[in-house]
């Protein structure tokens, strides 16, 4: 009887070695963390035009500018990857358009602040333009990095990033959970 109990708690143990081994490491909590919606990253946005279709992502064209940008407030500031925890996420939401009529690119950038363990702590809402054509890429993507440029620092003067309003918690969230919550309306 002695010899069957001994399997059984060798492959209980095996299996509670493994399920410790695959938890994540509370050593890569940072400060903040810049979750920007995968949507942002797989569907492409049309600017508006008559003659031409311009096709282009927002998230690669707009990551470096937030991140450039919210690390001017927090130091540790990096993108969310899988399995990361913060002490403070956040989420931005960038949109463009074009108007062909006057030239000008408007771009609109809205920041959701969420504590570690998932309560939303403030909501910002920055606004952009820049002057220029719709005909050449290099063209395209330099006037539209300008407007981002201008929609981050229109919300920068707003944007605060403090350690007080959030209580260190034993629960801290992976930062892809903000993308699980429910969805705020972009175009309200």
């Amino acid at each position: 009887m002695h010899y069957i109990n001994r399997p059984i708690k060798l492959l209980f143990l095996t299996a509670l070695i493994s399920l410790l081994a695959a938890m994540p490491a509370r050593a890569n909590t940072i400060d903040t963390v810049v979750y920007i919606d995968p949507v942002f990253y797989q569907h492409h946005e049309r600017l508006l035009h008559p003659y031409y279709n311009y096709w282009f992502s927002q998230g690669p064209t707009f990551e470096n500018i937030a991140v450039d940008a919210i690390k001017s407030q927090s130091g540790q500031v990096k993108l969310c990857q899988a399995g990361q925890v913060a002490n403070q996420v956040v989420a931005l939401l960038p949109t463009m358009f074009y108007n062909p009529q006057i030239r000008r690119y408007y771009s609109t950038i809205k920041a959701h602040v969420y504590a570690g363990d998932g309560r939303l702590l403030a909501e910002y809402q920055g606004n952009g333009e820049q002057d220029g054509f719709q005909s050449v890429d290099v063209g395209i993507q330099k006037d539209m990095k300008a407007a981002y440029v201008a929609a981050m620092a229109d919300l920068m003067q707003t944007f605060k990033l403090s350690q007080d309003n959030v209580v260190k918690s034993d629960v801290q969230l992976p930062c892809q959970i903000v993308g699980a919550q429910t969805k705020p309306n972009y175009f309200r």
